[in-house]
């Protein structure tokens, strides 16, 4: 993940590399990965502020805080992606219909003048 804004906070900086490079965004796609990073950093400090806090304290990623990141990014995959907490991502794909389907048609009538 990258920044363009260079006096980004640290504490965000190292979520945006940690993310990226522990494998957190292997499902997420490429062209989405900014919008991605800017939505879950937004995430972070309205929802997960203490997480963000902690970091900003200790600038260090301790096991709890890597279990706090864990679980609000896999939170926000799952609302970003457009998913219920209970479905996973990627579900496999629904299997076309066999057979014949039944078809609505809808047929105009003109009123005579």
């Amino acid at each position: 993940m990258t920044r363009p804004n260079a006096s980004a906070r640290s504490e965000e900086q190292i979520v945006s590399v940690w993310s990226g490079t522990t494998g957190q965004l292997d499902d997420v796609p490429v062209g989405e990965i900014r919008r991605f990073e800017r939505e879950f950093l937004d995430f972070l400090r309205h929802s997960r502020k203490e997480v963000l806090g902690v970091i900003a304290e200790t600038k260090n990623l301790d096991d709890d805080t890597v279990a706090g990141l864990t679980d609000a990014l896999k939170q926000f995959k799952q609302m970003f992606l457009g998913q219920e907490n209970d479905i996973k991502l990627h579900e496999a794909e629904a299997k076309a219909l066999e057979g014949e389907q039944e078809r609505e048609s809808v047929k105009r009538q003109v009123r005579k003048k």
